[in-house]
């Protein structure tokens, strides 16, 4: 048979070692998070070299489905060996969906792959179920997936191969986070290790069989289960490592790990033993017990890891060949043998299709759609040996074509045809921000969602990225790791990062891409922690504008190169540092990559910018008035987006409800609210200033000042004071007014419809609710263009894409309420502002106020965040219903809570301005009303928390554990949690 399973291929001599191999995996994922894993093929690449370089004649292949009720459907007719889910399933949970594979067959195994921290009463909940066999956490490293169906076939094959000598190393880590980081690098060292093993081979049978008798990599969560694993494969154990807490008797143990190494130790003295915590104190134990030890947090972990398992445990070109072994030519690209394949003599093309040789080369090199095209295909489908030439031809030139018009290509294969192809220079990951856009880049190439609005011209602008590849290169060669992390000076930084050297290579690219590139450039970061899921890196890393036009290609050259240096640097920044201090990542891993994108926009005199810009979420975490959760929200804004990111006095709208808008009720409210500055990129300022940094090139300029410009015509309406009303023309004494009416009216542009449709799109591929960051270019001539700039996930909160608000944890909360706007966890929060409800008094709301402000400036000054508890409606324009704070006076607060007293209870205000301000913050809100039973503030137990400072109405309180706060947005509910 042409083509045939060549899975199934072994060495009979070596039958019984690794009998159990992952051949079919079934993919559960949304195609947002199919695309993410292979990313351009990085993923791939390093799996399908990593699988022929490690066990040389088998590799896994991958089905691929979009949904649960598609995957359960296919378990029932089909035969797999493994199947791995995302957390994003729109039918159910990936708990539930566990479950209901085992129903099918209860010995499948069951791995899921998440992007996001795991909270803990779900590990515990996926322990006790046993529904899903393993959680691993994705953190960009490709080797994962191999680690991963390493993992499953070592616990498979342990018992077989450990009776023919394979030795064992067993890993005892309870957090998915850790546990994803140490495998990958474990497999990576005996993979060397194999390689120098099957340099010194006699033979092919001698490599298979040195291959196939690696060690096995086993792994425990529990006390019990190690002790488990210890006792059953001792006599082969290699060596342990082991965190020091984790779960022993059902509960979290902190001496878990020092347990079973002294009762290892006194059973195999000599057994290597490494253990690792995040508590420096425990190495002290560990040297007393003759234990190596590792600190989680060490900026050289990865390497010290290395060194102590090197010290203890210890695809290429097509060749072109006659049946008789003679070489007759060779392919390094699919270009290459799609241009050489039609020459090839008959004789050898029947022998390579005969031997499956085509399809596996293919696949190596992760063209799989190729592969599967060939896959159904025999020697008799064909007339003869020309037919099958064409066809391979034929396949991969459509396949190239199709690749170019939707995907990333490198810089090398650009041509002057190809300006809107996404381009990349480098090799590895495109970092968050760049892997989002052109995923929805080649989404809509899919979905012909550009055919359907022809009046408008949909792209994305011409982007490149500098892959996270040139990133390591630059910090290691220039040794800037260590010293970074060390430098607290912001200013001091950028100096260092601006001193050294690019690559070498890169800025001969740099130079290529400038040549072609003679607009305004956005240079901005696209790091692999950006656009979590979990936490929002907006404005952590940097963004710069150069205007990139009349200065010569030497000027233009140094800017870019100055703006890329100081994206990185914008790892290492203060904010940067303190933001990641306070989550579950660590900086060390952190990789960066740069996208460098065509700004949109129009020549405006010497100014620069789009007509439109705006952000688009599917679903509205803060509905208020009549806008739905489900029908999402938008924020649109005249001129560059950055306004969007400083000011309030933009429009929130609904795509499915548009002309709706709760601050824009009255004439006057529309005047006092719309926006009244817009960001313009200036031609005239061609060098670029480090010192002002993201605002080097930029102004902010009043709309009132560009009363002329043609742009405002299509987003204003005018104030007539006199007859107190808007009106589409002017008069004398009228005041433009931005209120978006006759552009969200779909008179001339078809918005509603257009965005309602691309957020479908793109919330459908993704799994779950998304949000599409856009600009837009309105003219004269109806020659209308929309430009897609970023898409992503929203932000939803835990580790498998819900929030768990669980009844005990209400019965033991600080706060409950049942009346919540907002979505996901706030961990980071360790104080507390109360408006203390003994000395409250309504007719002093406006000095609270100044109190409010003044604190605020404080927590502002040292980048803090609190939680603020008011009584009444804050922000009201009536000081006897509430404080009558301004926006900037609470900007600090993440979480806000109004609460009612028996001799002060006001309904909470959801239309008024400042509300309105405090959600596009997003800012949490809950509402405590005293009369709501279901509802609760524990003032107890908030009077006996520490108290940092008081004033003559306000109190602070500290804590050094966090009030973690968790909002379930869907169900409207949220609590905040005591700091025990």
């Amino acid at each position: 048979m042409f083509f045939k399973n060549y899975f199934s291929s072994k060495a009979d001599k070596f039958y019984n070692l690794m009998k159990y191999h992952v051949q079919d995996v079934l993919l559960v994922a949304s195609p947002y998070d199919a695309y993410i894993l292979e990313e351009d093929g990085a993923l791939t690449k390093r799996i399908f070299n990593d699988f022929l370089e490690l066990d040389l004649h088998y590799i896994p292949r991958i089905t691929r489905v979009f949904s649960a009720k598609e995957a359960l459907s296919v378990l029932k007719n089909n035969s797999y060996d493994l199947v791995i889910t995302m957390p994003r399933l729109s039918e159910m949970t990936p708990i539930e969906f566990g479950k209901k594979v085992k129903e099918i067959k209860d010995d499948l195994p069951v791995v899921l792959l998440t992007y996001f921290p795991v909270e803990k009463d779900v590990l515990i909940l996926v322990r006790e179920k046993k529904y899903i066999d393993k959680i691993f956490y994705w953190m960009g490293d490709s080797k994962l997936f191999l680690a991963i169906i390493k993992y499953i076939e070592d616990k498979k094959n342990a018992d077989r191969d450990t009776e023919l000598g394979v030795n064992v190393i067993l890993v005892v880590e309870d957090s998915p986070r850790y546990y994803s980081f140490f495998l990958p690098l474990i497999y990576t060292e005996i993979l060397k290790q194999t390689r120098k093993i099957i340099k010194d081979s006699i033979n092919e049978s001698d490599v298979i069989f040195r291959v196939k008798a690696r060690p096995k990599i086993l792994t425990a969560e529990t006390f019990e289960d190690a002790i488990k694993i210890y006792e059953k494969y001792k006599k082969n154990l290699l060596g342990i490592i082991s965190d020091v807490q984790y779960p022993k008797g059902g509960r979290l143990d902190k001496e878990a790990g020092f347990e079973l190494v002294k009762k290892v130790k006194s059973e195999v003295k000599d057994l290597s033993v490494i253990l690792q915590s995040s508590n420096l104190e425990n190495k002290k134990v560990a040297k007393k017990l003759g234990v190596d030890f590792f600190h989680k947090h060490s900026k050289n972990m990865v390497g010290q890891l290395r060194k102590y398992i090197l010290k203890d445990f210890g695809f290429g070109d097509f060749v072109f060949k006659f049946p008789n072994g003679r070489v007759i030519d060779r392919a390094k690209t699919l270009e290459e043998f799609a241009e050489k394949i039609l020459n090839i003599p008959d004789e050898s093309v029947l022998y390579h299709a005969s031997h499956n040789h085509f399809s596996v080369w293919f696949r190596a090199r992760t063209q799989f759609e190729i592969a599967e095209v060939l896959r159904p295909k025999s020697i008799e489908d064909f007339k003869d040996a020309m037919e099958i030439k064409k066809f391979l031809r034929d396949t991969i030139v459509n396949f190239l074509k199709h690749k170019k018009q939707s995907s990333v290509i490198s810089l090398q294969a650009l041509s002057d045809a190809e300006s809107t192809i996404f381009v990349k220079i480098g090799d590895e990951s495109l970092g968050g921000k760049a892997r989002g856009l052109s995923f929805i880049q080649a989404v809509l190439s899919e979905t012909g969602f550009e055919e359907r609005f022809s009046d408008v011209d949909i792209k994305v602008p011409f982007s490149t990225v500098l892959a996270t590849d040139i990133y390591e290169d630059f910090m290691n060669k220039n040794k800037l790791l260590d010293r970074a992390f060390e430098i607290e000076s912001d200013e001091e930084i950028k100096y260092l990062f601006l001193n050294a050297k690019l690559p070498k290579g890169v800025e001969k690219d740099l130079i290529k891409l400038l040549k072609k590139l003679k607009t305004p450039i956005a240079v901005r970061s696209s790091s692999i922690f950006e656009d979590s899921q979990t936490l929002s890196f907006a404005g952590v890393y940097k963004t710069y504008m150069l205007a990139n036009n009349e200065q010569t290609l030497e000027h233009r050259l140094a800017n870019l190169i100055a703006s890329i240096k100081l994206v990185y640097a914008s790892v290492f920044s203060s904010v940067a540092k303190k933001f990641i201090k306070n989550t579950n990542y660590n900086l060390g891993e952190e990789k960066m990559a740069v996208l460098i994108q065509k700004v949109v926009g129009k020549n405006y005199g010497k100014y620069f910018f789009p007509t439109i810009s705006g952000v688009a979420q599917s679903y509205n975490y803060y509905p208020v008035s009549s806008l739905k959760p489900e029908d999402g929200v938008v924020y649109l804004a005249f001129g560059l987006g950055r306004i969007i990111e400083e000011s309030n006095f933009i429009k929130r709208i609904s795509p499915k409800n548009p002309l709706v808008d709760p601050v824009c009720v009255t004439p006057e409210e529309c005047l006092k609210n719309s926006q009244k500055y817009f960001y313009a990129l200036n031609l005239e300022e061609s060098e670029f200033d480090a010192k002002k940094g993201e605002l080097s090139g930029l102004e902010r300029l009043k709309v009132s000042k560009f009363e002329k410009n043609e742009a405002l015509n299509f987003v204003s309406q005018y104030y007539l004071p006199e007859e107190n009303m808007l009106s589409d023309f002017e008069k004398p004494g009228a005041k433009r007014v931005l209120t978006f009416k006759h552009f969200l009216s779909d008179r001339f542009f078809p918005f509603s419809q257009l965005i309602s449709e691309l957020l479908t799109i793109s919330s459908e591929a993704i799994g779950e609710a998304s949000e599409i960051e856009f600009a837009i270019n309105l003219n004269r001539d109806k020659n209308h263009q929309f430009f897609l700039l970023q898409n992503k996930p929203l932000a939803s909160g835990s580790g498998i894409g819900m929030v768990l608000i669980g009844k005990k944890e209400i019965e033991n909360s600080l706060c409950f309420s049942n009346e919540v706007l907002g979505n996901g966890i706030f961990n980071n929060l360790r104080h507390i502002i109360v408006v203390s409800p003994e000395r409250f008094n309504r007719k002093h709301t406006v000095e609270i106020a100044d109190e409010i402000a003044k604190l605020n400036a404080e927590f502002k000054e040292n980048r803090e965040h609190y939680i603020l508890i008011v009584p009444g409606r804050l922000g009201s324009s009536n000081p006897l219903n509430g404080i009558p704070v301004n926006f900037n006076d609470i900007s600090n607060a993440q979480v806000i809570v109004e609460y009612t007293k028996e001799d002060f209870r006001v309904e909470p205000s959801k239309g008024n301005h400042f509300f309105q301000k405090m959600l596009a913050s997003k800012i949490a809100y809950f509402y405590i009303d005293h009369l709501n039973k279901e509802q609760r503030l524990d003032w107890d137990f908030i009077k006996k928390l520490n108290i940092l400072n008081k004033t003559k109405y306000l109190d602070v309180y500290s804590s050094d554990l966090p009030f973690i706060t968790k909002i379930d947005g869907k169900k409207g509910i949220g609590l905040i949690k005591k700091p025990v």
